[in-house]
């Protein structure tokens, strides 16, 4: 809704109204600076949280971790260093551990379940590699490398989902990422690949993203339909999801109009009173990673 008021103007009072009337507080955790996955109505909050990076501005940018400190339990122990950044908007202090993970020599900041969409979607609709020049950018492509390394050790290319469905088993929802690059040290299953997950890729590794889309097609040609893509494949057996997901299909349409209209997308946001309160973090916070070149 923020992308799209600022993309039409003439309906921005419309997408306001609706955004004003969302209370966020009903799910913000205050003394942690985190928010809750939700709620139920008339009882509890979830007992879990949106405690990584990838969120807000303001307080709630300094409560998630980039990694959880080394004493907690995860599936790598973070490298990294604390860093104090005072906050641009509120000018109080916020102590923060800078930590990475490393893959085949590859340092990053993980997600929760090792998923490309988690680290990337956000960089449909906001410049991430020219604002986040220090942190979101580079780790955005240290990622997909990172996905695209674990890809050809395992012969698994193009995969590094999120919530999806998983192919031939109804309608329940999995999760799908790469147990290597996770935080979560619970099983991660890796077998599936979802076409948007190459997708995503493009803006910021076309050179590997591209042939990873081809090769799709060429092993797996009735995923591709008069409609689109379906939604994924087991690698393990060659079954596919025989069914469309709005959300990817959004998720591929909006790669290839970043990738083939200039990031024309990500322009609408970033001169929003949005994009202005959040540039300043982009801009301050500094990764512990060592960006690594594309080829």
């Amino acid at each position: 809704m923020l992308t799209a008021a600022d993309a039409f103007p003439r309906l921005a009072p419309e997408f306001a109204s609706m955004l004003d009337a969302m209370q966020w507080q009903l799910v913000y955790d205050r003394a942690a600076d985190v928010l809750y996955n939700g709620y139920w109505v008339g009882g509890p909050h979830s007992r879990y949280t949106y405690d990584n990076a990838y969120c807000g501005p303001g307080a709630l940018w300094w409560g998630p971790h980039r990694t959880p400190p080394a004493r907690h339990n995860q599936r790598q122990v973070p490298v990294g260093r604390w860093v104090t950044y005072t906050d641009p908007q509120n000018h109080r202090p916020y102590r923060v551990f800078e930590g990475h993970y490393s893959y085949d020599g590859i340092t990053f900041v993980p997600t929760f379940s090792g998923s490309l969409y988690q680290a990337l979607a956000p960089d449909l609709v906001f410049p991430e590699q020219s604002m986040a020049p220090t942190s979101l950018g580079p780790n955005d492509r240290n990622t997909a490398l990172a996905q695209a390394a674990y890809g050809l050790s395992t012969h698994t290319r193009s995969g590094g989902g999120r919530r999806r469905r998983p192919p031939g088993r109804g309608c329940s929802t999995a999760n799908y990422g790469v147990p290597d690059l996770a935080i979560d040290q619970g099983r991660v299953a890796h077998a599936v690949v979802a076409p948007y997950a190459a997708f995503l890729a493009l803006s910021v590794i076309p050179q590997q993203a591209y042939p990873d889309i081809a090769e799709l097609l060429i092993n797996y040609p009735s995923l591709y339909t008069r409609y689109g893509f379906l939604d994924s494949v087991d690698i393990s057996d060659g079954r596919i999801a025989a069914r469309y997901l709005a959300s990817s299909q959004m998720t591929i349409l909006m790669a290839l109009d970043d990738a083939l209209d200039d990031g024309r997308l990500r322009t609408y946001t970033t001169g929003g009173s949005y994009g202005r309160k959040l540039a300043p973090y982009l801009r301050m916070e500094q990764y512990s990673i060592t960006a690594v070149d594309q080829n």
